[in-house]
């Protein structure tokens, strides 16, 4: 099976429904639901841990660090890829949402 992180390449015409007609692969792309799935999946470890530790300063971080994430990393990240990428990532953007 093929490595679905290849999907941006220039080879691939459905992107991010894991449904490749071009090639007729079955894999599902780890974005389907989420275009940062890393960064989501770290706020929910904080506030995981906030709850495990009983400790509301560690949840009121969780406000900060999406901020963070979002304006520091995500939109920049964004950018990057849609410059690199072009329309094979802008199609992703149209297809799947930036968290939930």
């Amino acid at each position: 099976m093929r490595n679905c992180a290849r999907d941006f390449g220039a080879d691939a015409r459905v992107v991010g429904r894991g449904d490749n007609e071009k090639s007729g692969d079955k894999c599902k792309p780890s974005r389907a639901r989420t275009r940062n799935p890393m960064y989501l999946a770290l706020c929910l470890l904080q506030v995981a841990l906030g709850f495990f530790l009983n400790d509301w300063i560690t949840l009121l971080f969780v406000v900060p660090l999406a901020l963070i994430m979002h304006y520091g990393v995500v939109l920049r990240e964004e950018r990057y890829l849609t410059v690199k990428f072009g329309e094979p990532y802008l199609e992703l953007k149209r297809a799947v949402r930036r968290w939930l």
